[in-house]
C-alpha cells in the first residue's frame, strides 16, 4: 500500500503481462478493489494516467485508490 497523502491510501498494481500468473493476480486484486467501490486509473508509458473500468493485461500498470468524501 501506497499513500496519496497522510490518511489516504491506494494501491499500486505492476505485472508483467507475459507472466501469466503476475496478470491473473492484479486482474484479481483489481476486481476485488472496483467492487469495493474504488477508482483506477492506467499508467501509460508516459506516466499519464487515465481512468478505467475495465482490467487490460497490456497496461501492466494501474493505481487503486478510494472515493474520498469531502466536507
Amino acid at each position: 500500500m501506497d499513500f496519496l497523502d497522510d490518511r489516504t491510501r491506494i494501491l499500486v498494481l505492476e505485472w508483467n503481462k507475459n507472466d501469466a500468473d503476475e496478470v491473473e493476480r492484479a486482474e484479481k486484486t483489481f476486481t476485488t478493489y472496483l467492487k469495493k467501490g474504488w477508482i483506477a486509473f492506467a499508467v501509460t508509458p508516459e506516466e499519464k494516467r487515465m481512468h478505467v473500468y475495465t482490467f487490460d493485461p497490456a497496461v501492466e500498470k494501474i493505481i487503486l485508490a478510494p472515493i474520498v468524501e469531502g466536507g
